[in-house]
């Protein structure tokens, strides 16, 4: 796995964009569109042109997790 921090760069699909584009890594509340859960300050990739969440790393899951009450084992 690799191991993103504030401010690495990458790259992601944007459904807002439509194109690939590249992404920068933050941290932001998150909301779920069942809106079950939203989790704040996790480690996301926000797109550069648009600003909206396009992906989350696999080091953000155990946060998810507990906000929705799922136990990781």
């Amino acid at each position: 796995m690799t191991i993103f921090k504030i401010g690495d760069a990458s790259q992601a699909i944007c459904d807002s964009c439509m194109k690939i584009t590249t992404t920068t890594f933050s941290y932001r509340d998150v909301s779920f569109n069942d809106e079950l859960a939203a989790v704040k300050d996790i480690l996301v990739a926000v797109c550069d042109i648009c600003n909206e969440v396009v992906s989350i790393p696999q080091q953000s899951v155990p946060a998810i997790s507990a906000a929705r009450g799922i136990k990781i084992s």
